[in-house]
Formats: structure tokens, C-alpha cells, sequence
């Protein structure tokens, strides 16, 4: 076997030949024949007893040719890459192949490589870090919704229905004495207060009891959508089943001891406060790390990208996607049914996502690199180690799921990442192009609503 030189043809693109012997092509042959003669049979012979040699007579020489070039790549060009020392994005590809029993084969490799890409002015970017402030009134929410978790729904059988109690009520509704369609329903669950009825209809039960039947006298609205019953007084017979109430716990110290680790209601409030600023101070590194990487991405990044990285990126997120929909029971082919989606219009609504994510993993690769950034193995042991216990598996069976080689790449990462936000610089006096469109539009409303008044105006001074 002879190796030839590996040459660029483009960006992220290179090629090289190989040569195999007359030699190594006929032991391709005989082991590919080996493989499959208990498969094979020719006409006047039993299958698995006809030679190489009968079957070439019989279908031509080239009867195993194919399968045997498959066979010589598949064994050699894996370890050929290896010794090359090319950082590969797409499995290599034969371009060309020239063969005869004489000479034997002679093949030219394509490979798709990682794109040598430049990153300029990455340090000092400039980006917007606004933390909005944590108010009374948001934590006022947190505690509102900490109380309705614990709300406790209790059956009450020793008072009448009051507003906000939830009824089972069987009724039935009549028009001049006649029951009308979609007047009628059994056990029908209702809380008084909600609107679900219509007007007048929720607060006449309140006041009664369970067991009770009784009539109400109710009119519908004048736009109601059934003519046969816009307008019209009528009456339902109503009986009611149960009442219940929802019970919502006082805001007190004992409530802040039964829900967190604290003595008092202050302390519980203070430490909600400190939790909802922690989470504006993340959301704001977040959309502060966002707004550097889109600079980045826009305005630094130099270079051709294969588009089967972008490929890969798409089959990866579809692939999370599918597994998220699997944890709620709901299958992807369903989905797809479901949403009446092909899947090439489906693979196109990731595709820009896929485009970003591909661009700033090779940028902060890129970064790393500019500044001889590394990752120790010390540091990925104990990466690793922290990963098993987090996910309560053992060291030794972790790489089934999660190779070093992955969590070293992720480390740094994280590594380029974190040297481009402390390079960084916060500017709130920046408004991006997302901000632009928004204010724009805010603006477009404000003279649409202008322009409206003056509209309503006119109109009445003319009718005046």
C-alpha cells in the first residue's frame, strides 16, 4: 500500500491517494468471497459450493469488486486519518477509484476537516448588563404563589355556597317552559365568581346549600352567540352536590417555619429576595454573554464552514427534541403527524439556531487556542468525578455515557468563554439591533395611536 501526500483543494477541504497492490486487491477479493459464498449460487450448483473463479466466469470479473474496495477503505483509511493528524467533521469519501487485477486500485480520498477560521478584536467587546431590581411586589408574588402550592381544598357541608367556593351542580335550563339544547349538564364542576356562566347565573347559587334544589331566573347577554337564546329570560333548575373552598395558608411565621428552614416571615422574605436577585443577576450574564458571542459571531468570525457541521448541529437538536417529547409520552413521529410537518420544513426551523451554536463553539475554540488556554487532567478527573456523583453513577461506568475526551472539550469552553466576559466591558448606553426593532416598533404604535385620535376627533367634530 502506498500513501500519498495530503493536499488542501479548499478551506476546510483536502485529498490524498492511495495505492494498494495487485496483492492486497485479490485478498480483499478472497476475503469479500470468503464472507458471502454460503450466499451465493449459480445455476447447476448448490449454494455455498461454487467458486470464486466459477462465479466471476458467471457474472464477470468484477463480480466482487465493489464490496472488495468497500472492505480495503473500511480496514485502512481509519488509521491512515489517525497518523495524518487531521481533525476530521465528516466521514472521508472516495472520489475516484481506478481498478484492475493488474495493477490493483488505485483511490482518491476527499476529507472535510475542521475550518481553520480567524477571530479578530474579541477582547474589550462592549455590551449592555442591565439587572433589573428586585421589588416588593415580586416578592410578594413569590410568597402569593408559595401559598396557593399549599392551598388545602376542604368539603364544606355546615354553611351556604359563598363567592369563590367551588360547586358540583347538576342543572337544566328551560325557554317558556321548554327544555332548550345546551341548557343541561350533570355534576358539573363550577367555581362562583369565575365567569365561566352567564351573568347572574353564579352569584344566584351562592347562598344556597348542598342537597338544595332550587330555580334561578337569568337573562343571556344581547350578543350571545345562539340567536334562538340572545336576550332571553329563562330558568334553570339547579341541584347542588357538594361545596368545597379552597383553604389558602395565613402569611405568618409559622407558615415561613412549615415551608423553609426559617423562624420568621421576614427572614423567609429576605432570603426570597436574595434568591430573585440571583436569578436577575444569572439572566442578565446570560443575555450580557449572548449579546458578546452575536458580536462575535456578526462581526469577528472569518471563514468557511462546512455545511455538514451545520448538518450535525440540526440532527443534534432534533434528537434533544425528541427526547424531551419522549419524557412527556408523546412520540416524535405523533408530533410530526400531529403538527402536519415534513421533515425537511422541520430541520429548517433549527437551522439558523444550529448556525450560531456551530459558529461560537469554533470562535471560543479559536479563543482558546489565541490564548493558549488548556485543561489539565487533574481538572477533568475531578470534572468527571463530580459528573458521576451528580448523576449517581460510578466513575468506571460513566464513560458508557460520556467520554473525558467530551468533558475536557466542554471544560474549555468554558475556559474561552469565561476570558471573554472578564475581557469584556458593560455598556448600557449600547442598544442592540433586537433593542432597535422593539423601540422602533413602540414608536410605530405610539404614532399609529396618534393617528387614530386625530381620526376620532375629526369624526366627531364632523357629526358635531
Amino acid at each position: 500500500m502506498n500513501i500519498g501526500t495530503l493536499e488542501k483543494t479548499g478551506a476546510y477541504t483536502q485529498t490524498f491517494k492511495i495505492e494498494f497492490s495487485p496483492e492486497d486487491f485479490d485478498k480483499a477479493i478472497n476475503k469479500v468471497y470468503n464472507n458471502q459464498k454460503s450466499k451465493l449460487a449459480i445455476p447447476g450448483f448448490r449454494k455455498g459450493k461454487v467458486s470464486r473463479k466459477m462465479i466471476e466466469k458467471y457474472y464477470g470479473e468484477e463480480a466482487f469488486y465493489e464490496d472488495a474496495i468497500s472492505e480495503l477503505l473500511s480496514e485502512n483509511i481509519p488509521n491512515i486519518v489517525k497518523d495524518m493528524d487531521v481533525n476530521l467533521v465528516d466521514r472521508p469519501t472516495a472520489k475516484s477509484a481506478n481498478v484492475t487485477k493488474e495493477k490493483g486500485l488505485d483511490v482518491e480520498i476527499d476529507l472535510t476537516v475542521k475550518p481553520d477560521i480567524t477571530i479578530e478584536n474579541y477582547k474589550g467587546i462592549k455590551a449592555p448588563k442591565a439587572i433589573e431590581g428586585v421589588t416588593d411586589e415580586d416578592v410578594d408574588k413569590m410568597l402569593e404563589r408559595e401559598q396557593q402550592k399549599r392551598a388545602a381544598v376542604t368539603e364544606i357541608t355546615d354553611r351556604p355556597a359563598q363567592d369563590g367556593d367551588t360547586v358540583v351542580i347538576d342543572f337544566k335550563g328551560f325557554l317558556d317552559g321548554e327544555a332548550f339544547q345546551g341548557g343541561e349538564a350533570k355534576s358539573h364542576s363550577l367555581k362562583l365568581g369565575s365567569g365561566q356562566m352567564i351573568p347572574g347565573f353564579e352569584d344566584a347559587i351562592i347562598g344556597h346549600s348542598v342537597g338544595e334544589k332550587f330555580y334561578i331566573d337569568v337573562t343571556f347577554p344581547e350578543e350571545y352567540g345562539m340567536e334562538t337564546l340572545a336576550g332571553k329570560q329563562t330558568t334553570f333548575r339547579i341541584k347542588i352536590h357538594s361545596i368545597s373552598a379552597v383553604a389558602i395558608p395565613e402569611l405568618d411565621d409559622e407558615f415561613a417555619k412549615d415551608i423553609s428552614d426559617f423562624n420568621t416571615l421576614e427572614e423567609y422574605k429576605e432570603d426570597l429576595r436574595k434568591k430573585l436577585e440571583e436569578s436577575a443577576d444569572k439572566a442578565a450574564n446570560i443575555n450580557f454573554t449572548a449579546d458578546i458571542l452575536e458580536t462575535i459571531v456578526d462581526n469577528e468570525f472569518e471563514g468557511e464552514v462546512p455545511v455538514c457541521m451545520y448538518e450535525q448541529r440540526i440532527d443534534s437538536l432534533i434528537r434533544d427534541f425528541a427526547l424531551r417529547l419522549q419524557q412527556q409520552n408523546v412520540s416524535f413521529r405523533d408530533y410530526m403527524a400531529y403538527t402536519n410537518s415534513d421533515e425537511e420544513t422541520f430541520r429548517e426551523q433549527f437551522r439558523e439556531r444550529a448556525e450560531n451554536d456551530v459558529k461560537v463553539r469554533l470562535a471560543l475554540e479559536k479563543i482558546a487556542e489565541y490564548e493558549n488556554l488548556i485543561v489539565s487532567d487533574e481538572e477533568v478527573d475531578k470534572e468527571y468525578a463530580e459528573i458521576a456523583q451528580r448523576e449517581d453513577i460510578s466513575v468506571e461506568e460513566l464513560p458508557k455515557y460520556l467520554s473525558k475526551e467530551t468533558v475536557k472539550s466542554d471544560m474549555l469552553m468554558k475556559k474561552a468563554n469565561d476570558f471573554l466576559l472578564e475581557s469584556s466591558i458593560v455598556d448600557n448606553t449600547i442598544v442592540r439591533e433586537k433593542d432597535k426593532e422593539a423601540i422602533a416598533e413602540a414608536v410605530e404604535d405610539i404614532f399609529t395611536e396618534i393617528a387614530d385620535n386625530a381620526e376620532d376627533t375629526e369624526t366627531q367634530e364632523t357629526a358635531e
